[in-house]
Parts: C-alpha cells; structure tokens; sequence
C-alpha cells in the first residue's frame, strides 16, 4: 500500500469518488495556555521579547529584515550588481518597462514615475496597503521578534470581478491543469483582479478554517507571477491536513502552492502541505513534523535542491525518517508530472518508484 493513499479512503479522483473527507481535529490548549491546532505549530508567538512594545525596536526589526527579499514577494524577477538590486517597479501604478527600482543598504527607491522611496515599513505601507503599526508587527514577526498579525484586509489584489466573469476564468483555470471543480471549491480558489485589472487565482492559506494570508497566480503572462498578502507566511500551505498527518503516521511536503493543489485533487483525503518558496519553512514550523515519515517532492533544479537541504537540516532529527522524490526535468514540476500521466493511479506508481532510500519499509 503506498503512503499517498494509505489507509482507505483516499482513492484517486481519476479512478473512482474520493472517500469521506476529514474534518480537522479539533483545537486543543497545551501547557501555558497557547492554543494548538491540531497541527503542532503554535498559534500565538513564544518569541523572546515578544511583549516588549514595538516601536521601540524599530531599529533591530529594520536592521534584521531582508529588504530584497521582501521585494521579491511583490516584485518578481531582479538583476544584482554587487550590492544594488534592480527590478521593474512593483508599483501597480506605474508600467515599468526599464527597470527603475532599486534596493540597496536596507533602503529601496524608485528613480521613475513613483519618485518614491524608504525602508521596509514603507515598503508594506505602499505596496500592501496597511497602516505602520500593522507593518510593523508584520516585519516583527517575519524576523521573530513579535507576535503574528492577522492578514490586513486590503491587498494589492482585492478588487471582485463580475461573477459570471470570474467563474468562467476560474473554469479555465482548472480545465488548463485538470483539476475537478470539487478542489477549488476544497480549497477556496476564487479569482480576483490586481490594481491593474489583471486577472489572478487567490490561494488562501487557512488556518482551523480561518484565512490567515493568501498568494494570488497570475493568469496570464507577466510578472510579478505571484502576489502574496502583506506580511509574513504564518503558515503551510493546507496546515491543517498536518492532523491527517499525525493519523496515518506520514506526510508528504511539496514545493509550491500548486503542486500542493495538484496532489490533492488526486487524492483529496492526502496527507500533503506546500511549503512557500524553496527557502519557505520556518524553524518555528519544524516541532509540527515530529515523528512524521516525510516525503519531499521537489523540482530537480536550484530551487528544489536549496529546498531539499533545507528540510533535511530542519527537520532531519525530528522526522521519524525523511524520503526525496525528484520531480523529472522534463515536467518541471509536479503539477505538470501528473498532467502528463493523465492517470492517477500510474502517477502514483511513478512517484513511489522515484523515491530515495527504502519508503517501502516503513509501516504506515
């Protein structure tokens, strides 16, 4: 029996219905009060120092943030010369076609139309559209100083779309990737539009059923690809089936929103979290995974081998053991693996036959 679909009831959507979905184990409170999930990671922050008031540690929250990579999230693709950064302006207000904005020593300018510029905070008050003190608690928490702060209610992507519109969008969208409309509504996808009319598919990142954060995908060709809410990511990609985890004794962890979407649509009772970004798990993540047989899939470049090192060094003495799958080159990523099988059940046997080590030793 393979780990994707044991025990029962996780039988692929290609082959026949799904069975019973699982509600997320309900919350529980541990030691000290802090609220727990199901899932193992924290809801409230145990960082030391965390009550110290913020503005007063302006200066070490600015000093510790990476400010490029923070433009990343909104900005896309760069270009580095030495210690200066340089992207097309992330600005929705203004069509960038020579790259004016740069990033260097903790300040960031735009040299064109915006004639804008500042550190981090600034950055979020801008681009995400929140006040200072939701800005700051935001970068606080990002470099484990302070505690989370909810996902601010404004974006760069929050503007409705008529609903005949968006439902015939999103419908394109699932039959580009063959995914079911039972999976977007599993997961919440809806399509909303940036600040320059451009359609996007909304991902939200959920916690005990409550959105915490989202990525939003570009439909069509252009850059940034993906836009995220203002803020740290607080959490996995689908935390909570980290509960199903603790059920069957194993998890699998993939690379990216879509490919996290793509194997639930297979299996939709699977035991499978995305993690943001080659670089996106967290340390403060890692105790959730304790004692959990973990599968990784990740793409086999850069990216995917960075990922890959990554999970071994976290979570390598706290999994009961750790399995790699190589996503081929020629398909990219898993999203486009699976596409290219067209057959679930083949799909399955594929991956299990291009796992590292010896998976089919451990009883699950």
């Amino acid at each position: 029996m393979s780990p994707i679909t044991a025990p029962a009831g996780t039988t692929p959507r290609s082959g026949a219905p799904p069975g019973p979905r699982r509600a997320t184990a309900p919350g529980r409170t541990g030691a000290g009060g802090t609220a727990h999930d199901g899932t193992g990671i924290q809801r409230q922050s145990t960082h030391a120092g965390a009550g110290a008031p913020l503005d007063n540690r302006i200066p070490e929250i600015l000093a510790r943030v990476d400010l490029a990579s923070l433009v990343d999230r909104y900005a896309g693709q760069k270009r580095r010369v030495g210690a200066r950064a340089t992207y097309r302006c992330p600005s929705p207000d203004h069509d960038d076609h020579h790259p004016s904005f740069t990033v260097e020593a903790g300040r960031w300018r735009c040299w064109s139309a915006c004639a804008r510029s500042g550190d981090a905070i600034d950055l979020l008050m801008w681009l995400g559209r929140v006040d200072k003190g939701t800005a700051v608690e935001c970068l606080a928490e990002m470099v484990g100083l302070g505690r989370p702060a909810k996902a601010p209610t404004q974006s760069p992507t929050t503007q409705a779309l008529p609903a005949e519109a968006a439902e015939r969008l999103l419908g394109q969208f699932l039959s580009e990737r063959g995914w079911c409309p039972e999976t977007a509504a599993e997961l919440a996808l809806q399509v909303v539009t940036d600040q320059r009319g451009r359609p996007r598919v909304r991902f939200p990142f959920r916690w005990q059923g409550e959105t915490v954060g989202w990525q939003d995908r570009l439909l069509a060709e252009g850059e940034p690809r993906w836009l995220s809410s203002a803020g740290p990511i607080r959490c996995p990609y689908e935390v909570d089936r980290l509960a199903r985890a603790h059920e069957v004794g194993a998890l699998w962890v993939v690379e990216g929103i879509s490919d996290c979407a793509a194997m639930i649509d297979a299996w939709p009772d699977a035991a499978v979290v995305g993690i943001p970004g080659a670089s996106g798990l967290k340390p403060q993540w890692a105790q959730a995974f304790a004692g959990l047989v973990v599968y990784v899939v990740a793409d086999a470049d850069d990216a995917g081998q960075q990922m890959r090192a990554s999970i071994d060094q976290q979570l390598g003495p706290l999994a009961a053991a750790t399995h790699h799958v190589r996503v081929r080159d020629e398909h990219h990523d898993l999203d486009g693996w699976r596409r290219a099988y067209g057959d679930d059940n083949r799909f399955e046997a594929e991956i299990m036959r291009m796992v590292d080590g010896e998976p089919w030793e451990v009883t699950l």
